[in-house]
């Protein structure tokens, strides 16, 4: 079995991505809009350049995305008060719900997963995964 740590990783980030795009196979979305909006959930309003650093997304596929979305009305793009020349993008009543829809199918995954490793472990694992990134950000 392979050693290297970040080849590992990098192999199994891929078959997770593979599963996930598959669970969207009759979503209107593809897997980076629908982390583009899970992540939007979670900052609430911002500008599409917050989002494209905090999932390390290329600022042009994180607009091309956010206009997508909004052509799907999942998404709406908005003046920010504070300065006219930036955009913010928030979620829509319809992007909220049809998050909604699809969580389920990603909960489902991470509760397969989490008693696949057994609660200690896949907290161990947060816990590791939490200390590469400050590893990897040093």
């Amino acid at each position: 079995m392979e050693q290297r740590l970040t080849f590992r990783l990098d192999i199994l980030s891929e078959q997770i991505d593979q599963q996930a795009a598959e669970m969207l196979r009759d979503a209107p979305i593809n897997l980076s809009a629908y982390r583009f909006m899970t992540t939007l959930e979670r900052l609430g309003e911002c500008s599409i350049a917050d989002i494209a650093r905090f999932i390390t997304m290329d600022r042009a596929l994180a607009s091309r995305t956010a206009v997508e979305l909004e052509r799907n009305g999942f998404v709406e793009f908005r003046k920010d008060p504070a300065n006219r020349r930036k955009k913010l993008v928030a979620l829509t009543g319809e992007g909220e719900a049809f998050l909604a829809r699809i969580m389920p199918r990603f909960e489902a995954r991470r509760a397969r997963l989490r008693d696949h490793l057994g609660d200690d472990m896949f907290a161990t694992l947060h816990a590791c995964l939490d200390r590469l990134e400050d590893a990897v950000r040093d």
